[in-house]
């Protein structure tokens, strides 16, 4: 969904407005990588307006959205900034996202899409590194997967009644 990783574009924000916690930077990625996203995140705010957006990508959801498609954005950034995304943009049904206790990347955002979802109750466009199993996800997952990363040039339908998580 965005042409940057928003805990690089967090973390910049964070040292541009206090150099000096540079510093705990080290002893927050200790407590891990949802502690680490969860202290920036609440130290710094990202304009969702400013941020960089794959167009096409975004263009293809305006779509499904207005077809009447339930778009989930499920994301491994803190919950404070995919929130925010997701107000700004107005397409998501429902966001599930990294808290201060659980980074929801690999195979951590698997097993949550599964336990949500179901096994092949839904079609995955985004993060290829999550590394999906093809038996727990829908039938068009794998092509939302090329044509996100722009592999793909043309679209297949997906029947509203399957959910599309980003």
């Amino acid at each position: 969904l965005l042409r940057t990783d928003s805990l690089y574009e967090a973390t910049l924000l964070l040292l541009k407005a206090s150099p000096f916690l540079a510093f705990r930077l080290p002893a927050w990625l200790l407590r891990g990588k949802a502690a680490l996203k969860h202290e920036i995140a609440s130290r710094v705010t990202l304009d969702p307006v400013t941020l960089p957006y794959h167009a096409d990508f975004l263009a293809y959801l305006r779509e499904e959205h207005a077809k009447g498609r339930q778009l989930v954005l499920v994301s491994a950034a803190n919950e404070t900034i995919v929130h925010g995304v997701a107000r700004h943009l107005g397409l998501f049904d429902e966001v599930i996202a990294s808290d201060d206790g659980r980074n929801l990347k690999g195979a951590n955002k698997r097993d949550v899409l599964v336990a949500r979802f179901g096994s092949g109750g839904y079609d995955y466009a985004g993060d290829v590194a999550v590394q999906l199993d093809e038996r727990e996800v829908g039938p068009a997952s794998l092509h939302l997967a090329r044509l996100f990363r722009g592999l793909v040039a043309e679209q297949r339908q997906v029947g509203p009644a399957v959910q599309l998580v980003i």
